[in-house]
């Protein structure tokens, strides 16, 4: 599996690229030989100084049987990386079942 993970806005940035490189490979590591490549970003949208629901994440999966992308919002990096994960753990396991199940195939 390619990670790519891109930081914008933050003020640590390379901590917070770290942070993500080590969750996603954690979280999509009983997948990896079905995902081809991720993407992650973490954008602050209205940058370091300012505070609110502004922290993105954005999470795109490229599949064998198609892509998945989720995008959470949040005041924190670490919440919105946790709750995108989350989602996009479930996505990929309810393709998959469903691929190993033959369900909407043909």
């Amino acid at each position: 599996m390619e990670l790519k993970v891109i930081v914008r806005g933050a003020r640590d940035g390379g901590a917070i690229r770290e942070l993500a490189q080590k969750r996603v490979t954690t979280a999509l590591r009983r997948h990896s030989k079905e995902i081809r490549s991720a993407m992650v970003r973490l954008v602050d949208e209205t940058g370091p100084r300012k505070h609110g629901n502004d922290k993105f994440c954005s999470i795109e999966l490229e599949l064998r049987g198609g892509p998945i992308r989720i995008s959470e919002v949040s005041d924190d990096f670490k919440v919105s990386l946790s709750l995108a994960l989350n989602r996009v753990r479930a996505s990929l396991s309810r393709m998959l079942s469903k691929r190993k199940r033959g369900i909407g195939e043909g």
